[in-house]
């Protein structure tokens, strides 16, 4: 049985019949959102996969349009992922009775206490910082002395200033020797 919400500029189902669970509350495994494109401008879709647990987003297509402009920078930039995942989630979130699902009724302060816990939920999912990844952090880095906080940045796909962080981290840990001040 599919389950539909009406976004601001698109929509997103899912299956009723597939759920998981994420603390209290039931939400369907995979959530396809769609915003087809207007007036020229390229189509997005998305997929928010929940079988972990976490709702996290497993596929982003940006596709330009018969007649319609390309794809730009611009369109990638204005893609804010974390943002749409608490915006939609919450929407299927359901509570579990005897003879199945019930939807919950959506007011303001039910909807912000759905988003807080699924920020904590996709906050405890992140990367543990642990010895094991400051002691791969350190031969990453001794891999490429030409430019190591860049290898370490393309490794772990993170930041600059996460790499740099990693770095230290490191460094604090022994994992490579402390720079001259």
């Amino acid at each position: 049985m599919k389950y539909r919400v009406d976004l601001w500029s698109g929509w997103a189902e899912a299956d009723l019949t597939d759920m998981v669970q994420i603390g209290d509350q039931w939400v369907s495994r995979v959530i396809d959102v769609n915003f087809p494109s207007s007036e020229g401008q390229p189509a997005l879709s998305m997929t928010i996969d929940a079988s972990t647990g976490v709702p996290r987003c497993t596929r982003l297509a940006i596709a330009a349009v018969d007649g319609g402009r390309e794809v730009r920078t611009t369109d990638i930039r204005a893609v804010q992922v974390q943002d749409w995942i608490e915006a939609i989630v919450p929407a299927f979130l359901h509570e579990a009775t005897p003879g199945g699902f019930t939807i919950n009724a959506k007011d303001e302060a039910k909807v912000a206490e759905e988003v807080k816990r699924l920020r904590e939920v996709r906050r405890a999912d992140r990367r543990s910082i642990n010895d094991d990844l400051l002691r791969r952090v350190a031969e990453t880095y001794k891999s490429d002395p030409a430019r190591p906080a860049n290898a370490v940045k393309r490794a772990f796909q993170v930041s600059p200033r996460t790499a740099f962080r990693y770095i230290q981290l490191a460094r604090d840990e022994g994992h490579l020797p402390k720079k001259d001040k």
